[in-house]
């Protein structure tokens, strides 16, 4: 198992991933596709050597990269996992499990799963700890196998098998599915959203990016033609913007465009309802510049790219953008390049991620000039 790598991915990207790992790893030998969204390949290096070059690359489309400790047969039986995983952990280290089945004959599920691979280790002397553990073993069933990686948390930190699962730990309940692309793209692009910043939301609707930034103390005003989810949203002070009669919710504020009130600023979330090319005069009259723009529309990026540039006079220089690119075509590399095109002479250092909770689209990042 020395030279024997998992790397992970979506599996509606598994030729873009594959490219990724022969970019990184030129001598890497691809061993086989496990389902789709795993891969297992063959590398003549160290796991300092190859995590270096895996984070060193950013890859676009790659999520994760662990060493294979060990490699066993699967039918049910949980015999042959545990004599692995005590073969190859120090006794002294206290440890955490964390399973991820892929297809695997097993009924249990995969929290079923850790709880009794744990018990058999301290059965045998060893010590779980899930707040400090200084090991973490992951084990991957798929296709009758079992996959044993383990991981010096003290020295490379700790990865998430199942992401989807973590996110539904977080500790909160997320307004809707988006809210989680913003919580990996803060953790991705390494941003920090937290109070006293200014945040703009274009394409808000219903509301999970401007939930996740107000949760963090930031300010927000949010731009889209459809209501949102007021109540969810949980902003101390409100008001709605808008042309349309009638009223969104007991306790939210309504003003006309232009009749707006002089302590607009006061107002914890800010919800402008129109269009976002139309709402440019409105925001920058009223509202001051912006630490952080976040887009996710609904049309082709290079779209979504003129409505951020329309509007990079209301963005701090240093501050930044994170905008979600749908994926229209096949034509994936011609769309990131459109949107960074009209994007460049305000702003830089671009990045791409395809972020877990994306599903036929990419995340770009850029920072202002």
């Amino acid at each position: 198992m020395d030279n024997k790598y998992i790397a992970f991915t979506d599996f509606r990207f598994v030729d873009e991933a594959k490219s990724e790992l022969r970019s990184i790893f030129g001598d890497a030998t691809l061993i086989r596709p496990l389902y789709g969204e795993l891969m297992l390949f063959d590398v003549a290096r160290p796991y300092d050597n190859a995590i270096g070059a895996f984070t060193a690359n950013k890859p676009t489309f790659l999520y994760g990269l662990l060493k294979v400790s060990a490699e066993v047969s699967f039918n049910g039986d949980y015999y042959d996992i545990v004599t692995a995983m005590s073969s190859i952990m120090d006794m002294g280290k206290r440890f955490r499990i964390e399973v991820k089945k892929v297809w695997t004959p097993s009924e249990e599920t995969a929290k079923d799963i850790e709880v009794l691979l744990g018990r058999a280790l301290e059965g045998k002397g060893f010590v779980a700890d899930l707040k400090d553990p200084k090991v973490a073993l992951y084990v991957i069933l798929v296709n009758g196998k079992a996959l044993i990686c383990m991981l010096d948390m003290d020295r490379y930190g700790a990865y998430t098998l199942d992401i989807f699962r973590a996110a539904n730990k977080r500790g909160y309940v997320a307004l809707n599915r988006s809210e989680h692309k913003l919580a990996e793209a803060v953790e991705a692009f390494h941003l920090v959203i937290s109070p006293g910043m200014s945040c703009l939301d274009i394409g808000a609707a219903p509301g999970g990016w401007s939930h996740y930034m107000l949760r963090h103390g930031a300010r927000v005003v949010a731009v889209d033609g459809a209501w949102l989810d007021y109540k969810k949203l949980e902003a101390k002070k409100a008001i709605v913007i808008t042309d349309d009669d009638g009223h969104a919710m007991n306790g939210i504020d309504i003003a006309k465009p232009y009749s707006m009130p002089e302590d607009i600023a006061a107002y914890d979330l800010v919800h402008i309802k129109s269009r976002a090319e139309d709402a440019v005069d409105t925001i920058l009259d009223k509202v001051g510049q912006f630490d952080i723009v976040t887009v996710d529309m609904n049309t082709v990026p290079e779209e979504s790219a003129k409505v951020v540039k329309s509007m990079a006079h209301a963005v701090k220089s240093g501050g930044c953008v994170v905008l979600t690119a749908k994926l229209v075509n096949n034509k994936l590399h011609k769309l990131i390049n459109d949107a960074e095109r009209v994007l460049s002479d305000d702003y830089g250092e671009f990045a791409v991620k395809k972020l877990p909770h994306d599903r036929m689209e990419l995340t770009i990042f850029a920072k202002r000039k």
